[in-house]
């Protein structure tokens, strides 16, 4: 091994499901780049994915309870032995050169502290109509097209080991909002890139029954995780609750003296599309309501008559 060709550690969370990670790991193994360690971490899955993957030379980890793919990809990393970590579904297929591709901009660009891939536009396996619209729907979301990195997705994601053990695991309490909380994170530090040089086909599920549960699922988890997180948030830059120096509380923000930084502005907590903006936005008249009496302050957020109201504050959250 060498700087030119480092270590890679493919960790890739598993749940049943044997087949399709079967060609999961088949795509692996055809990577380009020389110098490769698998690890599997079987989600205490009940059919022989463990098996399949021991047999085409992936080191198996196994977690104690069934926790999702968050816990098991921090257990993968735990286990991990290479100079950069990247995290796999075990649903997705990559191209032979995605890992080379992801080493050569990871050792280019040191700024960049996590490096997204990108999803073709066809299913790996399933190929039903409702699969179909899926898997385009993902590749034009998932592209850069040119744009700003908006999302981080951990089903496609390489780290160097270094900046992960600097920004810490991913958060095992959140469920749908796991990767946009880690991108949060890495930005105060690193710059996270998409690259569509990484890629990967899908294997999508094959009903529209099925799609529209999850896309449901996961909007109403990310609204529960979202709450939650302003509830606990950490009104610093610290990583977590238990590393900050400040009680966390909604009203008081950290101190300047904080190690971890100060506090990040104070944002509404009103949703951006509320109040709508007529009438309650409009701007005042002084004009006296119709009884001919001066008109009292008004109590929304929004209005600028007689004087302003102070938004709501909240505290920024790990």
């Amino acid at each position: 091994m060498s700087p030119e060709h480092p270590l890679v550690s493919v960790i890739i969370p598993s749940y049943n499901r044997s087949d399709v990670l079967r060609l999961c790991l088949d795509a692996v193994r055809a990577q380009t780049h020389p110098h490769v360690e698998v690890i599997v971490v079987d989600d205490c899955g009940t059919e022989d994915a463990a098996r399949v993957a021991a047999s085409m030379g992936a080191k198996v980890v196994r977690t104690t309870v069934n926790g999702g793919p968050t816990p098991a990809r921090n257990l993968g990393a735990e286990h991990a032995t290479g100079e950069i970590l990247f995290f796999l579904d075990a649903d997705i297929a990559l191209d032979p050169d995605a890992v080379a591709n992801a080493v050569r901009i990871l050792r280019d660009h040191p700024e960049i502290g996590a490096l997204g891939g990108v999803l073709l536009p066809e299913s790996l396996v399933s190929q039903s109509l409702a699969a179909q619209y899926r898997a385009l729907q993902m590749h034009r979301w998932w592209m850069p097209a040119h744009r700003p990195t908006l999302e981080l997705h951990a089903s496609v994601l390489a780290v160097p080991a270094k900046v992960f053990a600097e920004v810490g695991p991913f958060d095992p309490r959140l469920r749908e909002t796991v990767s946009s909380d880690y991108r949060v994170r890495v930005t105060r530090s690193y710059e996270v890139k998409l690259s569509d040089a990484i890629r990967g086909r899908k294997d999508h599920d094959p009903t529209v029954r099925t799609i529209l549960r999850k896309v449901f699922r996961r909007a109403r988890l990310s609204a529960l995780d979202w709450r939650e997180g302003r509830r606990r948030g950490t009104p610093c830059r610290a990583r977590s609750a238990a590393s900050c120096c400040w009680p966390p509380s909604r009203r008081s923000p950290c101190p300047a003296s904080c190690p971890n930084g100060p506090a990040a502005p104070a944002r509404s907590s009103r949703p951006r599309w509320w109040p709508p903006p007529w009438p309650w936005t409009r701007a005042p008249t002084a004009s006296p309501t119709s009884t001919g009496a001066p008109r009292s302050a008004c109590t929304s957020p929004a209005c600028t008559w007689p004087s302003p109201s102070p938004a709501p504050s909240a505290a920024r959250w790990a």
